[in-house]
């Protein structure tokens, strides 16, 4: 969780950031960061004492880009699979992967 606020509470009462950062167990650029974005945001701790967390952050930060959507492989029918194992005595996991891989060229496979 960060420390937002403590950090600029600190700082209203006028400690050095080397302190700051001490007494938050946070590093001294850490500090220096939040201070410059409040003063870029022209926010003191007056200001963001009621704020809740998500607030602040984007009042300092801007909103956080959206996280970019993952690239879903299909999925093999895991129960069909122990069911054609369990049917036919030679059929291997080997076989069964490649007729996979037929469907679904883009699909999983093995790291090279």
């Amino acid at each position: 969780m960060r420390k937002i606020r403590e950090v600029l509470r600190l700082h209203a009462l006028g400690l050095p950031q080397r302190q700051i950062a001490r007494s938050c167990s946070v590093g001294q650029s850490t500090v220096s960061d939040y201070l410059k974005a409040a003063a870029v945001a022209s926010l003191s701790f007056d200001q963001v004492a009621g704020w809740d967390e998500a607030r602040l952050i984007e009042a300092l930060f801007g909103k956080a880009p959206p996280s970019p959507k993952r690239n879903r492989l299909p999925e093999p029918n895991y129960a069909q699979m122990e069911a054609e194992l369990a049917r036919h005595k030679h059929l291997t996991l080997q076989l069964l992967w490649e007729d996979y891989r037929a469907q679904h060229p883009a699909g999983y496979r093995y790291s090279r």
